[in-house]
């Protein structure tokens, strides 16, 4: 009962996630001037794809459960 809990912990915030905040960073990229902020000083397209990279990916990592344990 323990892993079937963990599963759907693991689905339902991974999926919330990415529906919440992976997918809106998606809708950015369509826009020609990108305004993002930039935190880092890199730039904001750098800034936006770093964070599309964090967000996006280790979201769906997390519901594939990507290195559990």
């Amino acid at each position: 009962m323990k892993d079937f809990s963990l599963l759907i912990l693991r689905l339902v915030f991974g999926g919330l996630m990415f529906i919440n905040h992976g997918l809106p960073k998606f809708d950015k990229l369509d826009k020609t001037p990108i305004r993002f902020p930039d935190p880092l000083g890199v730039g904001s397209e750098i800034s936006l794809y770093l964070t599309l990279f964090s967000e996006g990916l280790f979201s769906v990592y997390l519901l594939i459960g990507l290195l559990y344990m």
